[in-house]
């Protein structure tokens, strides 16, 4: 059940993601007032865009068909489980089985996917709101894909199943998504959302005095959601850092990698006004 809510999550996100890179067109409002309104920072490439997202969607299909052709741990690998192969960094990640951190975790992931929307409470942002959900949508259906893949590729068993506590069930050890704890997808997802929200305000607002406060609640926010996952038993503390530095990096590099360049911007043309030579540059 696990599995099928969060494939209809990342199919979800794919859809809105060739919806929006099909539609949305780079914004230039205006200049009335420049403490509210400023040009894009960002350019979209329908064709990149779009095939970015074509390709997210091949790989989400390759992840669900191996997803489903993984077979479950036997008895015999449940109740006598073998530790001796647990890097000693993660080994204490067994004896933790916290489902108060398990609905904490759940919490979070979902406030740090709204957070990058409070932004366009600021006419900056929220005059080019089409083009940044598009990149928003792109980046989270990259970070979706990334960590679906992983967990296919990587058969690596959840902390919780080498618990040898009688809290934790048996069958909850013999499921397949038991054996999907490489990386942390709620760590990555809340980390590619946070950071991509900081990028985003810090592009248009870059000498606001919020910038320090918006990048510490994007660094903070995906850290505690790493943490609850680890309290909960789902995750090794290795497969945390992973999902925050995967997370991060996407939310960051999609706006980044959308910028208009300066060269872009700005271009000089040499002119012959009959008495000599002139240069004229537009930005």
């Amino acid at each position: 059940m696990i599995i099928l809510y969060r494939s209809i999550f990342i199919l979800t996100l794919i859809i809105f993601c060739l919806f929006n890179s099909g539609l949305a067109q780079q914004m230039d409002l205006d200049i009335k007032n420049y403490k509210v309104s400023i040009e894009s920072p960002y350019r979209l490439d329908k064709k990149k865009d779009i095939a970015v997202c074509i390709a997210t969607s091949a790989l989400f299909v390759t992840s669900y068909v191996i997803n489903g052709n993984k077979p479950t741990l036997d008895s015999a690998h449940v109740l006598n489980p073998d530790t001796s192969k647990i890097p000693s960094f993660d080994l204490s990640a067994i004896h933790q089985f916290n489902k108060s951190f398990q609905s904490a975790s759940d919490l979070l992931e979902y406030t740090a996917i709204a957070l990058p929307f409070i932004s366009f409470i600021d006419k900056r942002v929220s005059g080019h709101a089409p083009q940044i959900i598009a990149l928003y949508f792109e980046t989270l259906a990259i970070d979706a894909v990334a960590f679906s893949m992983a967990k296919a590729l990587v058969n690596r068993r959840r902390p919780y199943t080498f618990n040898t506590d009688s809290v934790v069930s048996l069958s909850s050890k013999q499921t397949i998504n038991a054996q999907e704890s490489f990386f942390s997808g709620h760590t990555s997802n809340a980390a590619a959302a946070t950071f991509f929200g900081a990028k985003i305000f810090t592009d248009l607002r870059p000498h606001s005095k919020l910038v320090p406060f918006v990048w510490g609640a994007a660094i903070l926010t995906p850290a505690f959601v790493g943490y609850s996952r680890y309290r909960a038993g789902k995750h090794f503390p290795s497969d945390v850092i992973t999902g925050y530095l995967v997370g991060a990096t996407i939310g960051f590099l999609v706006p980044q990698l959308h910028k208009i360049k300066f060269d872009d911007r700005v271009s000089f043309s040499p002119m012959f006004n009959g008495k000599g030579f002139d240069i004229a540059y537009t930005f």
